[in-house]
């Protein structure tokens, strides 16, 4: 008690007016006189410099020390974090945009028990008519979205889409390095970017966030060509749909067919994650870089289709042309002569379209529009009922499918030789040489009549009316 009397009453002493005075100095300096009206002025203190008020710049003190004192929280805080980084490949859907499949980033905040998904494939439109003419003029716009993986791995087994997930094994240093980068591209000026179905998706932008967390060390050993082209990875993933799978192997030119790295197959998320769980990895960091399957579901959907576009094109050829054959007489052979006209020339006037007045990389320079043009547009004309008995027509005919067939059998000798470009087209030009030749065949061995062109329906009219005219005279 004695203790606490002597603090309190050193602390009283301190604190009243008579601790803070000054002794009595002999010499006083001399001061100036003071103003007798207005607020009295105090002589400055012996020894010291006279400053005035400035509440502003202390404020302003106080907020850069306070601001320094929250950097330096934040980054002690973040330091301490620790992440489980997750890599998510998911499997085909029953939609177009789903069948090349789809892949995530899942992290998990340690510290704080945080579980995020980063998905950089996600787009808004209700149109499908405007999704569509948005991707073939590279108009299409993506953004990183960010989803709880509970909610995300329910919706995709609601749908039927395989899916797997492995732990990538990083340093704690690369996988605060990830997330950080993560974090940066979630935010709304840095979340959006141009999509490019081969160069910037939802996978490579996962392969190009490792590439900067690793660095050039991840990219070392996928330099390399393994005999893959765009050609051969879309029509593995289209295979679901074969209506699908020929439109765009009849579409793409040369660009499809160069041979690519390792690194550019990984525009496919099964592709990236093959190249992640090689085995090269655990010789490189001294383990691997991902761990086996932790979870995963399997698709219930049956298998894709087993055709491939060239035995499609190729029966769709002998079924053409022995239906030809057997109506090679009568009136029934302009008709199915009009409908492969019509055929040749919708598929021309398509790749026209798509080579002319899209920005989509591969139908530049497709060969096929030298057999598949809307020129045809112009035989299918020739050959309705008032015109395709005429001789002078079946002539024209016969010479422009002549041509066709020339140039076709001119390109296969260019291509054996190696002056074009190479491109895997080599069905669809002898699907086109193959009808044109027998068209003309028919045309110059069966040429048809006007009589053949009317059909029974149109003879018994006719006959009736000759009978009325012949009782009537």
């Amino acid at each position: 008690m004695t203790r606490i009397a002597l603090f309190v009453c050193g602390s009283l002493l301190l604190l009243s007016p008579l601790a803070s005075a000054q002794p009595p100095n002999p010499h006083p300096p001399k001061t100036a006189p003071t103003k007798p009206m207005g607020r009295a002025v105090l002589p400055p203190h012996p020894g010291t410099k006279a400053l005035a008020p400035n509440p502003s710049a202390l404020l302003r003190r106080i907020h850069q020390q306070r601001q320094k004192l929250r950097n330096f929280r934040v980054r002690s805080f973040f330091k301490k974090r620790r992440y489980r980084v997750r890599l998510l490949t998911i499997g085909q859907g029953d939609w177009l945009f789903t069948y090349f499949g789809h892949n995530a980033i899942r992290l998990t905040d340690l510290r704080l028990q945080r579980d995020l998904n980063f998905n950089f494939g996600t787009f808004g439109g209700d149109n499908p008519a405007k999704l569509v003419m948005d991707y073939i003029q590279f108009r299409m716009r993506y953004w990183l979205s960010l989803a709880y993986p509970g909610l995300a791995l329910r919706r995709y087994r609601d749908k039927d889409r395989s899916y797997r997930e492995r732990d990538i094994l990083l340093t704690p240093t690369e996988s605060h390095k990830l997330a950080t980068y993560l974090r940066t591209h979630a935010l709304r000026k840095n979340r959006f970017y141009s999509y490019h179905h081969y160069t910037s998706n939802c996978s490579t932008k996962i392969r190009d966030a490792l590439l900067k967390v690793i660095g050039p060390s991840f990219k070392e050993k996928a330099m390399i060509k393994r005999g893959a082209t765009y050609r051969k990875l879309v029509m593995q993933k289209t295979r679901p749909n074969p209506f699908v799978m020929l439109f765009m192997d009849f579409g793409m030119g040369p660009y499809a067919d160069r041979e690519l790295t390792w690194w550019e197959e990984m525009f496919l998320p099964d592709k990236l994650e093959s190249y992640m769980a090689s085995t090269f990895w655990k010789q490189k960091r001294g383990r691997p870089l991902v761990s086996k399957v932790n979870h995963s579901y399997k698709r219930k959907a049956g298998a894709p289709w087993p055709f491939e576009p060239i035995s499609l094109i190729y029966l769709q050829l002998m079924v053409l042309a022995g239906l030809g054959f057997w109506l090679r007489k009568g009136r029934r052979f302009r008709v199915w002569a009009r409908w492969v006209f019509a055929w040749f020339a919708l598929l021309g006037s398509i790749l026209a379209f798509m080579m002319f007045l899209t920005k989509m990389p591969e139908p530049p320079s497709n060969a096929n529009i030298i057999l598949f043009h809307p020129f045809h547009w112009m035989i299918w004309w020739w050959a309705s009922k008032k015109r395709w008995a005429l001789p002078e027509v079946q002539q024209m005919v016969r010479w422009y499918l002549i041509i066709h067939v020339v140039l076709g059998a001119l390109y296969l000798l260019l291509k054996l030789v190696g002056i074009v470009p190479v491109q895997t087209n080599m069905h669809y030009i002898v699907y086109a040489m193959g009808l044109f030749g027998l068209t003309a065949w028919i045309l110059r061995e069966h040429p048809p009549t006007a009589e053949e062109q009317v059909s029974p329906k149109e003879a018994k009219k006719a006959e009736a009316e000759d009978e009325q005219i012949a009782k009537a005279a």
